[in-house]
């Protein structure tokens, strides 16, 4: 009786069951991410097109302004959460340092992309995507740390980011030859951009991951061969 507990117990250690990864989650999600994204093309047809009226005009990038000091502060005030922990809990200070770095990691690459997307494309939507990442950002390290170790719980946020980073990357890059991505896209569905926005999420995990593979193939090997030329020697 004891022992068939103590298995149902550690098959339930999470609300999804036993192991800190979760397929089912994990699609989840993906799913989130992309209908959180592709919502804010869908309720307004005209976001996400160009509109040359704003370029250069100064006034029309006040939010985008609002949204980098937003992002600069929720990445400051993450960081400084180091002060209020035990600093001896070796879990407590992992999770501190993953949910800063996490969002510290990122902070160019969104940036970047962030600007390029407003002045070259359209503003107005670069801010709307700007505020869901600056928002869920926030939420990283609650998620990190809600049991106390890394779990598949922060996959919902994680991907909604990295759908706002590899929109907005995929779409410089249709700008980049001539090609307004959302308005050819909404010449025939604004639901549509459902379907860009999973492609371009999938895209993003494609081109990270081979290019993760072969830095790690590279480096493996290389450690492999010093560690061999080291007992020749």
């Amino acid at each position: 009786m004891e022992e068939a507990l103590s298995i149902e117990v550690a098959e339930h250690i999470f609300f999804w069951g036993a192991g800190q990864w979760n397929n089912y989650i994990f699609i989840f999600a993906l799913v989130i991410a992309v209908v959180i994204n592709g919502t804010v093309f869908v309720i307004d047809s005209d976001a996400g097109q160009y509109n040359p009226s704003t370029a250069g005009d100064i006034e029309n990038y006040r939010v985008l302004i609002g949204v980098s000091v937003a992002y600069i502060m929720v990445t400051f005030g993450q960081n400084f959460s180091a002060m209020f922990i035990d600093k001896t809990n070796a879990d407590l200070a992992h999770i501190t340092t993953r949910g800063f770095h996490n969002g510290w990691e990122s902070r160019l690459p969104f940036l970047l992309l962030l600007w390029l997307h407003g002045i070259f494309i359209n503003n107005y939507i670069a801010s709307r995507l700007g505020w869901i990442y600056v928002i869920t950002r926030f939420f990283y390290p609650f998620a990190y740390g809600f049991y106390g170790q890394f779990t598949v719980l922060v996959e919902p946020i994680t991907q909604t980011n990295w759908s706002v980073i590899a929109y907005l990357a995929v779409s410089l890059i249709f700008t980049s030859a001539g090609i307004d991505l959302a308005a050819e896209v909404k010449k025939s569905s604004p639901a549509l951009m459902y379907l860009v926005m999973f492609a371009c999420l999938l895209c993003f995990h494609i081109a990270t991951t081979i290019q993760g593979l072969l830095i790690s193939t590279c480096m493996t090997r290389g450690v492999q061969w010093k560690n061999e030329t080291d007992k020749i020697q």
